[in-house]
């Protein structure tokens, strides 16, 4: 079993794959052998501390360029713009 912290750091060497991509995170866990962790919420909270999928253009980008929208969904500055 998977410490936090070991997630974590999935999260962030995941992160920096996925940002500023398009990139399927289901395909990309199931690359490095770790497809069970999409739904794990110690992994999903990491990875949501550094990249978010944007709900418009689908790109990934660091969650510091997010915003959520009317709905509450995160937009990238982009498409905001």
């Amino acid at each position: 079993m998977l410490t936090a912290d070991v997630k974590g750091k999935i999260a962030r060497d995941l992160a920096e794959r996925l940002n500023g991509t398009t990139l399927n995170l289901t395909y990309e866990l199931e690359e490095i052998g770790l497809p069970e962790l999409e739904g794990d919420a110690d992994f999903c909270y990491a990875l949501d501390n550094e990249v978010e999928r944007c709900v418009v253009c689908d790109w990934w980008c660091e969650t510091s360029e997010m915003e959520p929208d009317d709905s509450d969904q995160p937009v990238c500055e982009d498409c905001r713009g």
